[in-house]
Parts: C-alpha cells; structure tokens; sequence
C-alpha cells in the first residue's frame, strides 16, 4: 500500500508555535493557508486549504486568474515571492486594500521539493478535468414534472440550484479553473 485515506483536505490539522487568529495567514512548508478560527499555541487546529478569502495586500494591482502569493514578513499578498497562496478572483487595482483569493491547496505553482517558495510568481494551477453544466433530470424523463404544486415548487428550487450553479461553473470556466464538458 503507498497510501492511505486522512481526511478529505479542505482542512489540515496543524498544532501552532504561537497564538493563531482567525484569518490569519499561515506558512506550512512552501504553501501559505488560512486559520478560520482562533488556536491556541500547543493545540491542534486547522488550516483552510480551500476557499475564496479577501487577503490584505500592498499597492499592487491583480487580475483575475493571476497567481497570488504570501509575503509573511509584510503579512500581506504579493504578486512574487512568498509563499504560494492562490489565485485571484476578482480584480483588484493597486488602491485597493484587498485582494479576493481563491485558495488552491496544490500551492498555484512555484513550491520547489523542499518546501520554500521559489522566487518568482509561479503559474496558476492547471485547470481541472472538464466538468458538463448540471442538467435537471425528472421522474418522467421528458424534462417535465409531473404531479400537483408540490412539485412545481421543487421544480423551481431545482431549477433556481441549477441556474446558480451553472453561473459558478461559467466563472470558473472563465478564469481557467475548469473547464467546460
């Protein structure tokens, strides 16, 4: 066996040297993370390997799709250097105060085998296999749904799901995360 299941990874445990707040920005190794609560020193917690999080950032401006990284030293993201932290999702000039990060557990490139950052700004990761828009699908197997209110109701909320969810995967899409099936 080379292998064997831990946890699922939108987290990992970590036990901390010091006192960690909620949101602040962890360095593990060459990957920068995120503390959605605060752990005391010596006991365990975890970290955010996941998510979409406003960052503080110097006077750089990003793009979205831009790779974004962590300066521990000044505690905000930069553009190159640091640690890997994630992607960026929404445009931010340089007069803003923050940067809106998709975190991308696999580092957003630029980790070398021995766990430090590398100089430089790493690629955005690679986009993942495709993934098909959800379509609904009813008991009658024809699109329509059958019986009284009740289910024209469900109908609404399950169509109203696949819409939102649809408009999430066209984001991704466009900013190269996924790709379309």
């Amino acid at each position: 066996m080379n292998a064997t299941y831990v946890q699922r990874g939108e987290y990992i445990d970590f036990t901390p040297g010091t006192d960690v707040n909620a949101g602040d920005v962890v360095v593990l190794g060459g990957l920068a993370l995120v503390s959605k609560l605060d752990v005391k020193a010596g006991t365990l917690g975890a970290l955010a390997t996941t998510g979409v999080y406003d960052v503080a950032k110097g006077g750089e401006a990003f793009a979205a799709g831009d790779p974004v990284r962590w300066d521990a030293e000044g505690r905000r993201a930069v553009r190159e250097g640091g640690a890997a932290l994630g992607v960026c999702v929404l445009d931010a000039d340089a007069q803003s105060a923050t940067v809106r990060v998709f975190l991308r557990g696999e580092g957003g490139g630029g980790a070398s085998q021995g766990g430090e950052a590398q100089g430089g700004g790493g690629t955005a990761a690679q986009p993942s296999a495709p993934i098909a828009d959800v379509a609904l699908r009813s008991v009658t197997g024809n699109g329509s749904w059958s019986g009284g209110d009740g289910n024209s109701n469900v109908a609404a909320d399950l169509t109203g799901i696949r819409d939102a969810l649809n408009a999430v995967l066209a984001v991704l899409r466009s900013h190269g995360l996924v790709e379309g099936a």
